[in-house]
């Protein structure tokens, strides 16, 4: 409940109230405010802003793996660091005799003869959204992308304050950013042995669609050649690794096997063997990202061969998957993504990139 000296009514609303956007998307809605008795609204802004943040403790780090549920606490200082992929604001309010004139803003002035506000009203707003250049919505052990619309009032008359409200929004990755076309890795390893035998090992991968969602099942099919004298065996996984890069270039990596399949060993001098191995991805497993300044989670399909020789030799194929961010987000996990905006996102010393030349502002 708002403290008694606060604003009666200060909302947000968008207008078409979307559960996510696209890159390109415009966002429209609304302020809503209704100041209290004796109270004068003197400036209304609203902004919208995109952040991604990292941070971490140093020290033994933090062991996170799909098999355990094992969280160790860090101990050391915080490493943070945060990128402003845009940050653009604008006055919709001034009220001219409640406030001295602040710069440039006040010769865009709209409406500056009303001595305050009386009753609610709204202000509304349009953003468009980047077409590209910015990462979708995220969230995982050591970082996060946010989107955010916020609204900053300022109040004269019996009490002076400053106050603002925020609403989180959920950019979603773009089609052609998470849907490439199903990728095949084909490789010849020769086989070196004590006699002077010519021999090779033939390999190839291939998933059977181009994006999963967490929870589905990798089918991905294996062929096998062996033309060495020697029995091969087989084993696949479904690896995920994870980077987040901290001040100064300092990491941190998270490496984990979700899962791992033994193949049937490949006899002798054997031709094509193929079978399709079932790769489970977690259901709890983050999406990928892959075009983040400051974070990479990517997800390998990885085909290992251990050549049972005089001199064992080992040989590895290796294909890219994606994993979706899931479309039917829980409460729990939409809040995750839209709370703890005031928490660092908004530090008033963080240096701010530049805007983007295609996110337009429209009254």
């Amino acid at each position: 409940m708002r403290d008694a000296t606060r604003l009666q009514v200060f909302d947000i609303e968008l207008l078409c109230d979307q559960e996510e956007y696209h890159l390109g998307d415009s966002i429209s809605g609304a302020i809503v405010i209704e100041p209290r008795h004796g109270q004068i609204i003197a400036k209304l802004r609203v902004g919208i802003h995109a952040v991604v943040k990292t941070s971490w403790l140093n020290g033994s780090g933090k062991h996170h793996s799909a098999r355990s549920s094992m969280h160790r606490e860090d101990s050391g200082k915080q490493t943070c660091h945060a990128v402003h992929y845009f940050d653009v604001e604008r006055s919709v309010y001034e009220n001219r005799r409640a406030s001295a004139p602040s710069g440039p803003d006040l010769l865009k002035l709209r409406n500056i003869s009303r001595l305050g506000l009386t009753g609610p009203e709204e202000f509304p707003f349009i953003f468009k959204l980047p077409e590209r250049g910015a990462p979708p919505s995220w969230h995982g052990l050591y970082g996060s992308v946010r989107y955010w619309i916020e609204a900053v009032v300022e109040v004269c008359g019996k009490d002076c304050f400053r106050e603002d409200v925020q609403q989180g929004i959920i950019i979603a990755p773009s089609v052609g950013d998470v849907l490439p076309s199903p990728l095949a890795q084909v490789q010849k390893f020769p086989v070196a042995g004590m006699a002077c035998v010519s021999s090779s090992i033939s390999a190839s991968i291939q998933p059977d669609k181009p994006s999963y969602q967490p929870g589905e099942t990798v089918h991905l099919s294996v062929s096998i050649k062996n033309t060495s004298p020697w029995r091969v065996s087989s084993r696949v996984s479904l690896l995920n690794a994870q980077i987040f890069v901290g001040k100064n270039a300092t990491q941190k990596l998270i490496k984990d096997v979700l899962t791992q399949v033994e193949g049937e060993p490949i006899r002798a001098g054997s031709d094509a063997t193929q079978w399709t191995a079932l790769l489970r991805v977690p259901a709890n497993a983050y999406a990928s990202l892959l075009d983040c300044a400051l974070i990479k989670c990517q997800y390998t399909a990885v085909l290992r061969l251990r050549v049972r020789s005089v001199i064992p030799q080992q040989f590895e194929v290796s294909v890219p998957v994606v994993v979706a961010r899931r479309t039917d987000l829980g409460e729990d996990e939409r809040s995750v993504l839209e709370a703890d905006i005031a928490s660092g996102d908004r530090t008033p010393n963080d240096p701010r990139k530049p805007l983007a030349k295609d996110l337009a502002f429209v009254k």
